[in-house]
């Protein structure tokens, strides 16, 4: 009898070990991220840890509250970096001010104990940038052995090819592919567009540019991009990078000497101040949505004069663009290209209006309003010619 009872109960035992395997699989699925690892997640996603807080706009595509309340812990890189766009997403959403941070505004900040206590369904994490990344594989080893399944996206290496993939991704996470693939076509047409023009353009109308990245920042002249992020978007717009040229990595620095004796026809500048650091004091050129236009061609002028490259042929001239910063980390690059492009090849692109493109990304994509000023030349733009038609969003 006691043999009877004991193989009843591992019997038991083992359907119910057989019933909670088939529960486990029914409530998960299989998402392949940006670097095509195949990846089991929960079917349902309540909890999210995100290495990077400024992939919240990218959230914001695909649910409706940019999933504030789904995020248990983050970093502090959109707070940190980027005040002026944290501050609108707190405006709306007091309840992001709450999060727990896992981290400051580098990978090295980032606490696995701390977000292994928060018991998260997935982590989301970029291939590069201010949080966890491939590279660090004793902290994927521990998640994943904790239960925590991990996502990588990116807007940043590769932004012209990994965004709409990446979207694409956070649409199948959260269960919202239809948002997701209106996105994508969206950013499809702008890019289709603009690849195509530049193709008729001949390599010598393609004017060298200088990108001079996060200016004022440091005293030193001056830090620029390689191939990748706010780089990609100035070739495919139809300039000859001149820091792709110099630089073998992601970022690195370019003296004012070269400069002078290779001079640039063009100059562009990468902005991270905002209007709370207006003045004849500050070195920042400033964009995003507390800056109005006037307020960024001034604070241009005014930083490009302030530093060596001020003798530089193209500043004198007035050649100059300023550019948002962050639009190298943004899912809405494409309109930064857009505009970069309507910049070097104007005769091309006439009837390219990259602002209305990016308040029709913000009204049909993002939880919050669209203000502010996002790009700015150094004189105002000519006025278009009357009947000219407009590349917009319907």
């Amino acid at each position: 009898m006691e043999r009877a009872n004991f193989l009843v109960g591992a019997l038991s035992l083992l359907l119910l070990m057989f019933s909670s395997v088939a529960q486990a699989k029914k409530d998960t699925r299989q998402i392949t991220d940006i670097l095509g690892r195949e990846v089991t997640v929960a079917k349902n996603i309540h909890g999210l840890i995100l290495g990077e807080s400024r992939f919240i706009p990218a959230l914001g595509i695909v649910v409706e509250d940019a999933a504030i309340s789904r995020i248990k812990g983050m970093q502090a890189d959109l707070k940190q970096y980027d005040p002026a766009t944290w501050a609108v997403y707190a405006q709306r959403f007091p309840a992001i001010d709450k999060i727990p941070l896992v981290g400051k505004g580098e990978a090295s900040s980032f606490s696995v104990e701390k977000t292994i206590s928060l018991m998260p369904d997935v982590a989301i994490f970029g291939i590069s940038g201010h949080g966890p990344s491939p590279h660090d594989k004793e902290m994927l080893n521990q998640l994943e052995a904790a239960g925590i399944p991990v996502i990588f996206i990116d807007f940043r290496e590769a932004p012209l090819e990994h965004t709409q993939k990446s979207v694409r991704i956070l649409g199948q996470l959260f269960g919202n592919q239809k948002s997701a693939k209106a996105f994508s076509d969206r950013y499809e047409k702008t890019l289709s567009l603009v690849r195509e023009r530049v193709k008729t353009i001949a390599e010598e109308k393609r004017p060298s540019v200088f990108l001079h990245s996060k200016v004022g920042l440091f005293p030193e002249c001056c830090e620029t991009m390689g191939e990748t992020m706010l780089g990609t978007l100035l070739t495919a717009a139809g300039g000859r990078h001149i820091g792709a040229e110099l630089i073998p990595g992601n970022v690195g620095n370019v003296n004012i000497e070269h400069l002078l004796t290779h001079q640039p026809d063009k100059y562009l500048a990468t902005a991270i101040g905002s209007a709370k650091q207006n003045g004849a004091a500050s070195p920042f050129v400033m964009l995003g949505p507390d800056v109005s236009e006037q307020q960024a061609r001034q604070s241009l002028e005014r930083a490009a004069n302030a530093m060596a490259v001020r003798n530089l042929t193209a500043v004198q001239d007035g050649n100059m663009f300023g550019v948002w910063h962050h639009f190298y980390n943004s899912p809405f690059n494409v309109t930064a290209l857009a505009a970069l492009a309507a910049w070097l090849h104007p005769e091309v692109f006439n009837d390219l209006d990259a602002q209305t493109l990016l308040a029709d990304f913000y009204r049909d994509f993002q939880p919050v309003e669209f203000q502010g000023t996002y790009w700015v030349a150094a004189q105002p733009a000519k006025p278009e010619a009357s009947g000219s038609a407009r590349v917009g969003s319907p």
